[in-house]
């Protein structure tokens, strides 16, 4: 199981897990220039994905096991940098091989008329998809990742030789 957190200070964001076979929970610093919004599951991989404004960006991380000196551990990498429109645009989860988001439709000089439009990322063609039709005068964010089968950040089978 994973989640996003934070440190005591609530200046680093932390990717916080919890291994069911070892009962061990872990935290893993995360990139903190970015919002991270969803964590989820891509190409049997663990992934977090989240944008960061100023640059009008969306980033996809790859969760992966480091072996160090220290013993294991998890490792963030950057697989994806996406431009994204300069206003109103969440990303908010992971369907298969899609990102599904979220654009807050702009009307110049339209104040509280905004809606917003439904739109995928396919991370394997790298090409979106957007759904003019699909529109909502809410902000439609709310959204979770599912996978079928967990996705585990480590090894499984090193873990349970580990234990023995």
């Amino acid at each position: 199981m994973a989640w996003i957190g934070y440190d005591d200070s609530f200046d680093v964001p932390l990717l916080v897990t919890f291994d069911i076979v070892t009962e061990v929970f872990t935290s893993t610093p995360i990139p903190s220039a970015v919002c991270v919004t969803i964590a989820g599951a891509y190409q049997n991989k663990f992934v977090l994905s989240g944008h960061h404004r100023e640059s009008h960006s969306m980033h996809i991380w790859v969760m992966e096991q480091v072996a160090s000196e220290s013993g294991k551990h998890c490792s963030c990498s950057e697989k994806y940098r996406l431009g994204i429109p300069p206003y109103a645009f969440v990303n908010f989860c992971i369907w298969g091989n899609e990102i599904v988001c979220c654009e807050k439709e702009r009307k110049a000089g339209v104040e509280g008329k905004s809606k917003f439009h439904l739109k995928l990322f396919n991370l394997t063609a790298r090409k979106w998809k957007e759904f003019p039709n699909i529109s909502s005068a809410h902000d439609c964010c709310d959204g979770f990742s599912y996978g079928g089968s967990l996705v585990s950040l480590f090894n499984p089978q090193e873990i349970l030789a580990d234990l023995k």
